[in-house]
């Protein structure tokens, strides 16, 4: 046996439930199990493709030499994670079940593909290689997509705090205002500042949009008007409020046009206007965007 294969530290669930929590940025294995839980919650077939995107991108990043310790903090198991879930989301069944692992460990592949380029531009990948590997397959599927319900329903004052919610439940695929204080409670657990700031974002973006008339009611209700905002605001916390903010009012903008235009975004918005944050904020480089927390 290799001396690198006994080096190899073994993928084990609280590296698995690290890379679920990076999915909202925090390295925190308590994040991650809060996730899994609301997961649970909304559809168990969800908390169990976010296991197994995370097993098979951690598998295909450690095949690949990818660096130990970002696996060890979970780097490489959240888009693998997201991959499955999009997949599990929105492809027929039982075909997603044949379907996800790959699409995890094409998603490792890209997130891997593109870490040199990115680093030279001083960015992390956030969701970026998720959004690449399903771009692949999502136009195939005969599935209406999330971000396309509309209703008349109206949206009153009072339902702020629970779309709020729910947008922060939309960042992981999960639904509803319960499932989404889970996911607040394991953000708080991990930086109290973190589970702030994705509230705001979301009922920032949730109110801008619904301003515009970008969504309907059931839209807002559902969280699909926020939940862009809330990790954007996740992303760009570190950096302060006024980045948080205009990344948020960035991502909003970015999913009101394509709403608009009738295409699907998922967290494109996210991903672009954060990157444009960070472009224009220049911070030295070697500091990450990525919030790391100390590891379970």
């Amino acid at each position: 046996m290799s001396t690198d294969a006994l080096d190899t530290p073994p993928i084990d669930l609280r590296i698995l439930l690290r890379g679920i929590g990076q999915i909202v940025l925090q390295g925190n294995a308590w994040t991650g199990a809060c996730i899994l839980a609301a997961l649970a919650l909304t559809d168990a077939r969800l908390a169990c493709a976010a296991l197994l995107g995370a097993i098979a991108s951690n598998v295909t990043a450690m095949l690949t030499r990818a660096d130990r310790g970002e696996v060890a903090q979970g780097l490489h198991g959240f888009n693998g994670a997201l991959a499955a879930l999009a997949v599990v989301t929105f492809a027929p069944w039982p075909a997603a079940i044949a379907l996800a692992p790959f699409a995890a460990a094409g998603a490792a592949l890209v997130q891997r593909a593109l870490a040199r380029p990115l680093a030279q531009w001083r960015q992390s990948p956030y969701s970026s290689p998720c959004l690449a590997v399903t771009a692949l397959w999502l136009p195939f599927v005969a599935l209406q997509h999330a971000d396309a319900v509309s209703a008349a329903a109206p949206a009153s004052l009072a339902a702020f705090g629970p779309a709020a919610l729910a947008g922060v439940a939309q960042t992981v695929f999960a639904q509803g205002a319960w499932p989404g204080a889970l996911i607040v409670a394991g953000l708080a657990l991990s930086s109290r500042r973190a589970a702030l700031f994705a509230l705001g974002g979301a009922a920032v973006s949730s109110a801008l949009m619904l301003a515009f008339g970008a969504g309907g009611g059931d839209a807002f209700a559902a969280g699909l008007l926020g939940f862009n905002g809330a990790l954007t605001a996740i992303a760009l916390a570190p950096r302060g409020a006024g980045a948080a903010l205009a990344g948020t009012l960035a991502a909003t903008l970015l999913q009101g046009l394509a709403m608009h235009a009738g295409l699907t975004c998922l967290t494109a918005p996210f991903v672009l206007a954060t990157w444009l944050v960070v472009r224009l904020a220049r911070r030295p480089l070697g500091e990450s965007d990525v919030v790391v927390r100390s590891p379970l």
